[in-house]
């Protein structure tokens, strides 16, 4: 008996879904009706098996699935729990026993199909809705074994990610890319998106590497988001959760028995405006989330003019009878706070049988108190950020037997406004503390993304070819220097008593930097069914980002006295990236799968760099003094502090700078189990 080629999946938002229906002995059941539900049991689409006994779709959109099959003369069976991922293909297969009419109930099996591939995990259903302290969906991987997420109480994607820098990651939602803004003088700090919260999203994945050329280049790993669809049925599910603590019996976590009162409320609407046709989500949250913390340094014995002290009861002591200041909460264990809200909604609208359109937007703004920034040696007492973050999106598929297209518009903007304490930012180096400020702020980062992408798949027999383009605009602003409210350094508690240090201070002409940075991409590939079991793909991608011109002033008096210019702008050097990647599905059962991948990837230049060269092209001048200073914490005058010069950042030349790079590769296996369970051994270089 002949047997169709295999499904690959080729789209970054939908997967395909292949199985095969067999009687006991083995053979083929051709004509067997198969009903594709929903997971609330909602009819998603009605087919027939081939003469082979298999049936298949191209293009499903991510979610959980139950499949029902039935055939004239033997026992229905309904299968649960079967996950279908973007990007993946999922095999289930089906064995029907005869049976005597009448026919009056059904089995159910509750073991999963395995969605093909080893690489990157998937995160959905109860795993993505387990309640956390923080509820936003770029903080569900902390059980994946890829990324290391923060283990402070902050939370965000990611330190690291498949044994790359955190700040190389980047979000994608429903295919189009989304912000993950990070504090550009803490590149390694995980970034959030409270706008996309759990309840919103229908499923996750991490990728190390996506082999698929639709991917924009990204040299490090990809967080995928599916968001959630509506139902058939009215669904209304409100949560609150509340509560408080005085942590004051463990001294170590909590040492200044702080209070920690949080709470969280929302709800999530669904429904549909005409049944099996169009569907409407919407989700409101606001959250109050409160987290005690320690002393900001650890030990608290020092020496003091000879004599053994305790910084804590010093500390004050100095700064009121040296200073004339009083430190406050500068020194203690602080509450930082977290407070804003957030809505979404998305509506789905099947036009055709073939197409179907996709709309979504939402916004979130947020206000926090305290936050802790990189690894300072302060508190952060009295810093505070204002984020907002505003994302909408439109897509359109087509999806016909050989010809289908995908065209996406997405629209996303980010905010993130840090303002520093009262006190600057203050250390003393040998016993290696600090008082309150931070060196990193204050800092303003705004950006806007418009974004358009469209992609073709023809399939021509075995092959499954498809191309297609991106365009993405980005319009960045940044206010940003490093020690702008001035840093004091003291080398010991004594030169703390006697006000002998150094300060160092950045003072700029210009306020901030601002321009816009497009980038252009351009994608071929092919996926080639060698057989029901084996699939490849080859593909290749080119990309290349637009610079502007006249942004970084030129600085004669650098130039003269070097030879060197600092306005040379960056060429951007990613070329031509390919990918190529393989599925083995074990005699094509979904059972065992192999898979692996391996490409070249490649990021553009983060436009903080660029902001910061505009910034220190010579406007940015820095004050520096040592010695004996007549005040702290204000700022020492003229003469105490004179200004030693202007402040450089510049691209050595055009052609010797390279935006990262990454030449990935991934091989795994996968191995479903009875019982919905799946064991996965993953090797990445």
């Amino acid at each position: 008996v002949s047997r169709s080629p295999s499904v690959v999946a080729q789209s970054t938002t939908a997967g395909a879904l292949r199985g095969t229906v067999l009687d006991t002995n083995g053979e083929p059941l051709s004509g067997a009706s198969v009903t594709i539900e929903s997971g609330t049991g909602s009819t998603v689409r009605n087919l027939e098996t081939r003469d082979d006994g298999t049936f298949s779709v191209r293009m499903m959109l991510p979610g959980t699935y139950r499949i029902l099959v039935e055939v004239v003369g033997y026992q229905p069976v309904r299968r649960l729990g079967i996950v279908v991922a973007s990007g993946r293909s999922t095999t289930v297969s089906f064995t029907l026993e005869k049976r005597p009419p009448p026919i009056t109930s059904v089995t159910e099996i509750a073991q999963p199909a395995t969605s093909s591939g080893a690489l990157g995990r998937i995160v959905s259903d109860r795993e993505l809705r387990t309640f956390d302290y923080r509820r936003d969906a770029t903080d569900l991987s902390r059980a994946v074994s890829e990324v290391a997420q923060p283990r402070d109480g902050r939370s965000g994607f990611a330190e690291m990610a498949g044994g790359l820098p955190g700040s190389w990651s980047r979000l994608f939602v429903d295919g189009i890319p989304e912000q993950l803004l990070r504090h550009p003088g803490v590149p390694g700090e995980a970034a959030s998106a409270p706008l996309f919260q759990r309840d919103a999203v229908e499923q996750g994945q991490i990728f190390g590497s996506a082999p698929d050329a639709e991917w924009r280049g990204v040299a490090g790993s990809v967080l995928g988001l599916q968001t959630r669809r509506g139902t058939n049925k009215v669904q209304i599910a409100p949560f609150a959760t509340w509560s408080s603590a005085k942590l004051g019996g463990n001294k170590d976590l909590n040492p200044a028995d702080s209070a920690a009162s949080s709470f969280q409320v929302g709800a999530t609407l669904s429904g549909a405006l005409v049944p099996d046709t169009a569907h409407f989500f919407f989700h409101a949250d606001y959250q109050s989330l409160q987290t005690a913390s320690a002393f900001p340094w650890e030990s608290d014995t020092s020496r003091y003019r000879g004599q053994p002290v305790s910084l804590r009861e010093t500390l004050p002591l100095i700064a009121t009878d040296s200073f004339h200041t009083q430190l406050g909460s500068g020194i203690s264990p602080v509450v930082r706070t977290w407070k804003g809200g957030s809505g979404f909604g998305r509506l789905d609208w099947q036009l055709s049988e073939a197409s179907a359109v996709l709309v979504r937007a939402g916004y979130t703004s947020w206000k926090e108190t305290n936050p802790a920034l990189g690894t300072p040696l302060a508190n952060g007492a009295g810093t505070a950020l204002k984020g907002r973050d505003i994302s909408a999106a439109v897509s359109l598929t087509s999806t016909g037997v050989q010809l289908s297209n995908e065209l996406r518009v997405g629209f996303s903007s980010a905010r993130r406004d840090w303002t520093s304490s009262a006190l600057p930012a203050t250390s003393l180096v040998a016993e290696g503390i600090g008082l309150a400020g931070n060196a990193a702020l204050p800092g303003l980062f705004d950006t806007q993304l418009l974004t358009l992408s469209d992609g073709v798949q023809y399939v021509a027999g075995r092959h499954a070819l498809k191309a297609g383009f991106s365009l993405d605009y980005v319009n960045y602003r940044q206010n940003y220097r490093y020690g702008a409210a001035g840093v004091f350094l003291f080398g010991d508690l004594d030169r703390f008593g006697a006000a002998r240090g150094t300060f160092y201070q950045s003072v700029a002409a210009s306020a901030e930097a601002k321009f816009a940075a497009p980038e252009f991409g351009i994608y071929l590939e092919d996926a080639f069914s060698v057989s029901p079991e084996l699939s490849l793909l080859f593909g290749v991608r080119y990309q290349t980002q637009s610079l502007p011109k006249n942004k970084i002033g030129l600085n004669q008096g650098w130039l003269t006295a070097t030879g060197i210019s600092n306005d040379s702008l960056p060429k951007d050097r990613r070329g031509i990236q390919p990918r190529v990647g393989f599925v083995w599905d074990v005699e094509s059962r979904g059972e065992w799968v192999v898979q692996g991948s391996a490409g070249l990837y490649a990021s553009g230049l983060d436009p903080a760099i660029f902001a910061e060269a505009m910034l220190h092209d010579g406007d940015v001048t820095v004050k520096r003094g040592q010695g004996q200073f007549t005040s702290w914490p204000a700022v020492p005058d003229a003469i105490l502090a004179p200004s030693r010069g202007a402040s450089l950042t510049f691209f050595t030349g055009g052609k010797t700078y390279h935006a990262p790079k990454t030449l990935k590769g991934d091989i795994g296996l996968s191995r479903a189990l009875r019982g919905g369970v799946m064991i996965q051994v993953v090797g990445s270089y």
